[in-house]
């Protein structure tokens, strides 16, 4: 047997599709494979059974179908196991598979019916994602530097970024008009293309996941009576408690004010609403028009025209990104399909009633769209054209 892919860290296998087969539904040929494996790469032995624990810890399907929905289910597979032409094989286990990261809960077609801004802000309003920019991006101070995917960031307590050698793709002196006394930047800022994730730790502690599409400033060290942040995209927090400082986030539309807590801020600038998601402790949301509303864990404020509803929701569901994959109850296909278009840099178009089509379960967030595109068209049942970046879904 020839040499198997090449090694892998248990991130990779976790996105592997030969070992998320292996995992789900093992072979007598998948065992080969993964033998092999093991004797191409016998350090490798415990890497392996970890990344194997850790997606069997991973709940594939929270949603139970009725007695009727499973026999219809196991006679649809069942017809086109025999159709299948046996050189298809592999094709249709892996679209089984697929089925089992995303079940649908319900599909209804519904048609459409029923801390006051400062300087520091203002003098960074202009900067925004280059829609050509494709790799993620840290300018700081005196640099501009250029990562790698998911790179971790650290703020050490003095106020120095540490990044991994082998992270830095590119690194550019930035020349400041006023002189090296003065910052060009009032804040360090981190550019995340669509496609593309970062992980930060901030000098307090503070753990910052940046989702793709989003611009997120901040400061090298923090003011020693309030930690203040600025985000306009996505980002999940786990907030350093420090009663003596209290921690903001600022967006576009609203300030949160926090102690120590673990929240979702969603706020792109191009988007008319802006939303919080609490995952754990307090947060305070001001919509810099007199009105303030606090939310405790599992809700959701989502602020539109100024005007502040909060509701009861799952938080999990819009924070599962950070583990690499997309949890969802009832939701609008419209509603997913956003969110992979800006995860891959796509575009989709889709007919009104496919977009309220109420979807439950998981989806991987593969490093190929096409695999989550062949994912969503063996589940839902239906069908998609892609043009390079346009994706029509029929």
């Amino acid at each position: 047997m020839s040499q198997p892919i090449e090694k892998k860290n248990k991130e990779e296998l976790l996105k592997e599709r030969r070992f998320i087969l292996w995992v789900l539904f093992p072979t007598e040929e998948l065992d080969v494979f993964w033998a092999h494996y093991i004797a191409c790469y016998p350090e490798e032995r415990k890497t392996l059974e970890e990344a194997k624990l850790e997606f069997k810890k991973v709940k594939l399907n929270a949603f139970r179908l009725s007695d009727i929905e499973k026999r219809k289910l196991k006679q649809q597979i069942e017809e086109k196991v025999n159709v299948r032409k046996q050189s298809r094989y592999r094709t249709l286990v892996w679209r089984c598979a697929a089925a089992c990261i995303l079940i649908i809960g319900m599909l209804i077609p519904l048609w459409l019916s029923d801390m006051p801004e400062t300087d520091e802000i203002v003098s960074t309003s202009s900067v925004s994602l280059e829609k050509r920019q494709t790799e993620v991006e840290l300018l700081t101070n005196t640099q501009k530097v250029q990562l790698s995917n998911n790179t971790e960031i650290r703020v050490n307590e003095e106020g120095n970024v540490q990044i991994p050698k082998e992270k830095i793709q590119s690194v550019e002196k930035q020349k400041s008009e006023k002189g090296d006394s003065e910052k060009e930047y009032p804040m360090n800022i981190l550019k995340v293309p669509e496609g593309r994730r970062s992980f930060l730790t901030l000098s307090d502690g503070t753990k910052v996941w940046v989702n793709s599409g989003t611009v997120f400033q901040f400061p090298e060290q923090f003011d020693a009576k309030e930690r203040v942040v600025y985000v306009d995209g996505e980002i999940y927090l786990e907030v350093s408690k420090d009663a003596s400082r209290p921690f903001y986030v600022k967006t576009s539309q609203m300030d949160v004010r926090v102690l120590g807590t673990s929240f979702c801020v969603t706020a792109y600038k191009e988007e008319v609403n802006q939303a919080v998601i609490l995952r754990e402790g307090s947060v305070m949301v001001d919509n810099r028009s007199g009105n303030e509303q606090q939310i405790r864990p599992d809700e959701m404020l989502v602020l539109a025209n100024n005007q502040m509803e909060v509701k009861q929701v799952e938080a999990y569901d819009y924070i599962s990104w950070i583990d690499g994959f997309l949890q969802f109850k009832q939701r609008e296909l419209g509603s997913i399909l956003d969110q992979l278009a800006r995860y891959y840099r796509v575009e989709f178009t889709c007919p009104e009633d496919l977009k309220s089509l109420k979807c439950s379960g998981k989806l991987v967030l593969f490093d190929n769209v096409d695999q989550v595109l062949s994912t969503l068209q063996t589940t839902l049942s239906i069908s998609y054209v892609r043009e390079e970046n346009q994706i029509q879904i029929k």
